[in-house]
């Protein structure tokens, strides 16, 4: 018959958020309450990797992404403003973006990572493991998609309920 296993995580885990990373097999779930990330293979957890304080995320970005081109994968952490950055189950590197980060969004035409920083009003732009520019939008970014057809970036933002639209072709980075 169907076989189904319930893992225990924490007991403060608020907006766990769950990513498969094609690379390595294995389902990440962030946790809130502790600042970890736990892997799980198959059916048992393996690892659990300290990241900053808050892995959260908004409603419908992640606060975890898994960035083909390098294979890392990235978290937001809320209270810290970085993302860490990890390598199967080892943080490799820890980027400082602006306050608050909350969502990302991943572009494959140019494998950029870009990161909503709420309390700010920007969005970082992150290339493998640095922040290469950070760009202002409105007020309390939350979520944030990027366009493949057009090229543009759209970041709606919560606090003042306009929508900014970037255009990455005229941005000098």
């Amino acid at each position: 018959g169907n076989r189904y296993t319930l893992f225990f995580l924490n007991p403060a885990l608020i907006y766990p958020r769950l990513l498969f990373n094609p690379r390595n097999g294995l389902v990440y779930v962030t946790n809130y309450g502790d600042g970890t990330v736990t892997l799980i293979d198959n059916d048992r957890v393996v690892s659990r990797v300290k990241v900053g304080k808050w892995p959260i995320s908004s409603s419908f970005n992640p606060a975890l992404l898994f960035n083909p081109r390098n294979g890392l994968v990235y978290v937001t952490d809320y209270n810290d403003s970085t993302v860490t950055l990890i390598d199967n189950d080892r943080v490799v590197s820890r980027v400082k973006v602006g306050r608050r980060p909350l969502a990302m969004w991943y572009n494959p035409n140019n494998g950029l990572v870009y990161v909503t920083n709420q309390e700010e009003g920007t969005v970082s732009l992150i290339d493998n493991d640095k922040e290469i520019s950070r760009i202002k939008v409105g007020k309390e970014p939350t979520l944030l998609f990027y366009n493949t057809n057009n090229g543009l970036i759209y970041v709606l933002n919560q606090g003042d309920g306009t929508v900014s639209v970037i255009d990455l072709s005229l941005i000098h980075i």
